[in-house]
């Protein structure tokens, strides 16, 4: 089945319902060759995509480890989106560091 004549944004497959969505140029950033995106752009792909349906994105995952995400990489990704993705993305990293602090 040839994916790419099909333009329509919802499939139905043997796995359930696919929906392809296609981040705007301005926000997308693709990564180099053979590489994936960082998890800070994941984060914010994430944050986007849910703001964007509606959806506070703590309410759909519970985020950890993000102690390990670089507080630099973070901020320059969070320039190409919106204020709406900055303010949620502050929020999930604020949060996640409360439980951090809380676990001591």
């Amino acid at each position: 089945m040839d994916l790419s004549r099909n333009r329509k944004p919802d499939r139905i497959s043997p796995a359930g319902k696919l929906r392809f969505i296609c981040a705007p140029g301005s926000l997308y950033s693709k990564p180099p060759e053979g590489t994936l995106a960082t998890v800070e752009q994941a984060l914010c792909d994430f944050a986007w995509l849910s703001l964007r349906d509606g959806i506070e994105p703590q309410s759909l995952a519970t985020f950890r480890n993000l102690h390990t995400l670089s507080r630099r990489r973070l901020d320059q990704v969070l320039r190409r989106y919106p204020e709406n993705v900055q303010d949620s993305a502050s929020r999930i990293m604020r949060a996640g560091h409360r439980r951090r602090a809380d676990r001591r």
